[in-house]
């Protein structure tokens, strides 16, 4: 994070885009196997974000499949319940708008 003043005021300059990190950790939570021993980790390098939960991609589940908009909600629940509560939009729309999000930022 860096800032800038404008104005009289200090304003906060994120080195990438909250939402985006905020789609990242919704999606460990709920695409992970609760069957799996471990935690969700987030860790900051000098050139990257790299968020990780427990478990592999569900079978036919691909990263280029998620980057064109597939999804396939491990945990169906809990998907409903963060749609509900308006933490994550459209089952497949996440992925996609977090990397167009990121470049335009």
């Amino acid at each position: 994070m860096e800032m800038t003043i404008i104005g009289m005021y200090r304003q906060d300059v994120y080195e990438l885009p909250t939402d985006s990190i905020r789609e990242l950790i919704a999606n460990a939570v709920a695409h992970r196997s609760y069957l799996e021993p471990g935690n969700i980790r987030v860790a900051l390098f000098d050139d990257r974000l790299e968020v990780t939960s427990p478990g592999m991609l569900l079978n036919n589940v691909t990263i280029s499949k998620m980057l064109e908009g597939y999804s396939k909600p491990r945990n169906p629940a809990i998907a409903r319940a963060f749609a509900y509560m308006k933490i994550i939009e459209k089952c497949g729309t996440g992925i996609p708008r977090l990397f167009e999000a990121s470049e335009e930022y």
